[in-house]
């Protein structure tokens, strides 16, 4: 049997070769004989970190016969049906979605969000291909609740991000270590400035400030821009998934930096560009900022405040959702093998 897992790999984000290491890993879980490939922008590096096939995502003869070879199609995490980045990544995704369902591949979306989708042509057009694949895997409410809204007759499965696949909690020492993580965005040069006076004020007030870079040529730069010394963190796979924190608290912008403090049972305050941020941290019972487009030092500061005071309720609350989140993840596995045996 083989595989093709989509998704926007090779492109040095950690969070996305995590939701490709845990593909891999349910994969393999259910039949260790399956013959897996996967979308990559770089095929090499995929090839090396993984240990499977890849083909160029840039290469579409290529992903013809990949999609024409495989039994099964696997949208491996993320939310790779939206248009807020650009209208070009949803045709992208959808051709390769329309493609499969045309070779009469099965076809499931792992652990993924969806959307925000402007515009009519765009929201009925991928209403319609959602209508011809087997299984969406929806990672949060907001996701379900809007392919309710869209009409989407496909089954639709309520479950979380496939980083909670196989999920422990950890042993976690006490600092006063906080963790800062900013992504580029509209309006950089107000990020910048707001987070580097926030983080002075941390420094002032004793805490010691440690930077999360998530993709690197993009994270690292803007972060660097708030402090030239910056201390950044080791980030790898492994550290992502199984290396315990001695964090006080994380301060996050993108999905999966918020993901890294909670699985590793950190308090965190989201920064919210995107209304997946918003979901996370609702679902883990933590503290959001609000929209980062009207990011003010002040205002974070009082947030900040707000989770020092309620700290331990915060972090116990984290420990347990976190525990509903992981069985949720579960049911990935769940339907990705009934799928799978039923093929």
């Amino acid at each position: 049997m083989k595989a093709l897992i989509i998704g926007y790999y090779g492109s040095d984000n950690i969070g996305d070769e995590v939701l490709l290491h845990q593909t891999i890993k349910m994969i393999k879980a259910i039949d260790g004989k399956i013959d897996i490939k996967s979308l990559s922008y770089r095929t090499k590096m995929t090839k090396e970190i993984h240990g499977i096939d890849a083909v160029s995502r840039n290469k579409y003869f290529e992903i013809l016969k990949a999609i024409k070879e495989s039994d099964i199609v696997i949208g491996g995490g993320g939310s790779i049906l939206q248009n807020v980045t650009s209208n070009r990544s949803l045709i992208y995704y959808s051709m390769i979605l329309f493609i499969s369902t045309l070779f009469n591949k099965k076809v499931i979306m792992l652990g993924n969000g969806f959307g925000p989708i402007s515009g009519r042509f765009y929201s009925t057009l991928t209403g319609w291909l959602l209508n011809k694949i087997d299984v969406f895997m929806a990672r949060d409410e907001e996701t379900k609740e809007r392919l309710e809204e869209l009409g989407v007759k496909s089954k639709v499965v309520l479950s979380a991000d496939l980083a909670y696949y196989n999920y422990k909690s950890k042993d976690r020492l006490t600092s006063k270590k906080v963790i800062i993580n900013i992504r580029p965005w509209k309006n950089n040069d107000a990020i910048v400035n707001e987070m580097k006076i926030f983080v002075d004020r941390l420094k002032e007030n004793e805490y010691e400030v440690e930077f999360l870079s998530m993709q690197e040529g993009n994270d690292d730069i803007l972060l660097k821009k708030i402090d030239e010394n910056a201390s950044f963190v080791d980030n790898s796979i492994d550290v992502f998934l199984h290396k315990e924190s001695e964090y006080y608290a994380m301060i996050g912008m993108r999905l999966h930096a918020l993901i890294w403090a909670g699985l590793k049972d950190i308090p965190f305050i989201s920064l919210e560009y995107d209304p997946k941020i918003k979901s996370y941290a609702d679902m883990t019972s933590q503290l959001n900022y609000g929209n980062v487009n009207g990011i003010d030092s002040e205002k974070l500061w009082k947030s900040f405040t707000q989770l020092v005071e309620n700290y331990d309720e915060k972090k116990n609350l984290l420990i347990k959702t976190n525990d509903e989140v992981a069985k949720k993840s579960y049911i990935n596995y769940m339907e990705l093998k009934n799928l799978i045996e039923r093929n």
